[in-house]
């Protein structure tokens, strides 16, 4: 499996690593996207899930010809959180992390390395992508200190 790691987390244009990080395993076992999704949830849909609640799965277990099926039929793997709102009495939340193949049309299929996206489906407009490419440091402890301070006052 290690060598299907470095093949994962290495750019495909650059062979740079994606990741720089020491210890890799928040992003290889989807720990870091969980969070950010139950960020987005609590903030955006009004909800009030934790980490548990969020059926997880992360990129450990893909292997080399599953990548090679993916290229073979012109999709590609990625690491997709998505929430849908149930329709339930309580309004709760589906809330996943998981492996899933896109289309290389798809806006998803074409982020490298650190880039991230997030996709909304809205009554009115269809669907929207925002996209954040290559973000910095500086971006990440802006949205660090931005959860925190949500954190906080949810909290109060």
């Amino acid at each position: 499996p290690h060598i299907v790691f470095e093949a994962i987390l290495l750019d495909p244009e650059s062979g740079e690593p994606a990741s720089t990080l020491a210890d890799p395993s928040n992003d290889i076992d989807g720990i870091d996207a969980t969070f950010k999704l139950v960020a987005l949830c609590n903030v955006l849909m009004g909800q009030k899930i934790r980490p548990n609640d969020v059926k997880r799965e992360g990129i450990r277990n893909i292997t080399p010809k599953m990548i090679q099926e993916a290229k073979a039929e012109s999709t590609r793997y990625r690491l997709v959180c998505s929430a849908e709102r149930l329709d339930d009495d309580r309004g709760s939340v589906d809330a996943r992390v998981e492996l899933r193949r896109v289309k290389l049309e798809s806006p998803f299929a074409a982020l490298q390395g650190a880039s991230s996206a997030v996709g909304f489906v809205t009554d009115v407009l269809g669907p929207v992508t925002l996209t954040s490419t290559d973000p910095t440091t500086k971006d990440t402890a802006y949205g660090l200190l931005s959860d925190s301070l949500i954190a906080l006052s949810d909290a109060q």
